[in-house]
């Protein structure tokens, strides 16, 4: 059949011998201990590879090596088929021979297609790193809601205080003189205020690395007050920091720690409040990071082979706790209700918004997961072990299915409706 389009390759004059399309599929195959066969995934198409030998001879000839010259470039091709018209690619393989006394040169060519289905893959973004971010912004908005407060309550008087450059390491009031009384009662309960927090157990350090060590507060009024609160959360989250293990008792109680604080401080719980909403945040981004890792641990660990050929164990399971989808479920609200209190109190914080939005979509990442999960009867106590034989999970999968059953405590005695991976 005649060709319809003349071949080139960028541009050059392709003289065919012939040219051939492979088209293969992805095909992920699993096999499991004890059992005969595998059981195979279609993933996909690969690229079409198209294989082709060209030549050049007499007054063609001397293309041949400007055509050299040209496949040396890194950029994407662009081959004109004889059928297909237009595809772009690169050169796979190139494999020349010439020879001068005849002017003759022939080269076999594979070419990749670089092609993708238009469809953009979801991006997943860290949940921590983008609750750090949000967190970062909502200091700044914190600090800028409190100099509204001092405008509000000291008028006109409120722009040379505001512009005070403050020394951190002395008490507030006495570093203002030639003030109005009223200014000066506010600044004494705002001192007192201060005092109080940095006074809130002081002797717990705080990592040097933290989130907090990093933000820049400033010397002004704002970044004193908002600072000082901020810190002394921190040293909360120092003190608690032994239950971290049980994510839920850990939020539960820095939430409690943090209602017990607002009898102290009753005349900032709008900044209280804020700054605890958004510290909660960050924590929890920081727990269902850590759990997301364990669980991505766990399910690398189900992809390999537990044996080799020769009947030797080639991986050894690690037992790493992970979050249930309840435990899930429960620190997300723990977190947004907490929002929404300080939400109430300032809606000038657009970040804790941005917060709320981060963890949520999340944890609905997470979810999708727990429900591509079916329900197993199972009249008489078994083993969950026994359960993944069954049903073709690797035995590493026990871990994720105690998360996913947590009514069964012992995973060597599961019965009744038991919840495992499709």
């Amino acid at each position: 059949m005649p060709a319809r389009f003349a071949a080139t390759l960028n541009g050059f004059p392709l003289d065919l011998e012939r040219i051939g399309t492979t088209f293969e599929k992805a095909i992920a195959v699993y096999e499991f201990p004890y059992r005969n066969g595998a059981k195979t995934e279609d993933m996909g198409e690969t690229a079409p590879r198209h294989r082709f030998k060209a030549y050049w001879f007499g007054p063609t000839y001397e293309a041949f090596f400007a055509v050299r010259e040209e496949m040396k470039r890194s950029d994407l091709f662009e081959l004109v088929h004889p059928e297909l018209g237009i595809v772009k690619g690169r050169i796979s393989s190139m494999a020349p021979s010439w020879d001068d006394r005849d002017a003759t040169a022939e080269v076999e060519f594979e070419f990749t297609e670089d092609t993708l289905d238009n469809v953009e893959p979801a991006r997943v973004i860290s949940v921590q790193a983008a609750v750090e971010a949000a967190f970062a912004a909502g200091q700044a908005e914190q600090m800028d809601a409190f100099a509204g407060e001092v405008r509000g309550a000291l008028g006109k008087e409120a722009g040379g205080i505001l512009a005070k450059d403050l020394d951190p390491t002395l008490p507030i009031l006495p570093q203002f003189t030639g003030i109005s009384l009223k200014a000066r009662n506010y600044l004494k309960t705002v001192d007192a205020m201060v005092t109080t927090a940095e006074a809130t157990l002081h002797d717990i350090e705080a990592p040097a690395d933290s989130l907090i060590a990093s933000i820049d507060y400033g010397l002004s009024l704002p970044g004193r007050v908002v600072g000082s609160l901020a810190k002394t959360i921190e040293r909360y989250t120092v003190l608690l920091a032994s239950t971290r293990t049980a994510p839920g008792r850990f939020l539960s109680s820095l939430r409690q720690n943090l209602r017990d604080l607002e009898g102290t401080f009753n005349d900032f719980l709008t900044q209280l409040k804020l700054a605890g909403a958004q510290r909660l945040s960050l924590e929890a981004a920081t727990l269902f990071e850590a759990d997301e890792g364990r669980r991505q641990e766990l399910k690398r660990q189900e992809g390999t082979r537990a044996w080799d050929s020769a009947g030797h164990l080639t991986a050894s399971p690690a037992s790493l706790p992970i979050m249930n989808v309840n435990e899930v479920e429960a620190a997300l609200a723990l977190v947004r209700s907490s929002i929404q209190e300080a939400i109430d109190l300032s809606r000038e914080t657009s970040s804790l918004a941005q917060m709320a939005y981060d963890l949520l979509e999340h944890v609905s990442r997470v979810k999708m997961e727990y429900e591509s999960v079916i329900t197993v009867d199972v009249p008489v106590p078994t083993s969950l072990f026994v359960l993944c034989l069954k049903h073709g999970l690797p035995y590493v999968t026990t871990e994720r299915l105690r998360a996913l059953n947590p009514a069964f405590p012992n995973p060597n005695f599961v019965q009744g409706g038991v919840l495992l991976y499709a």
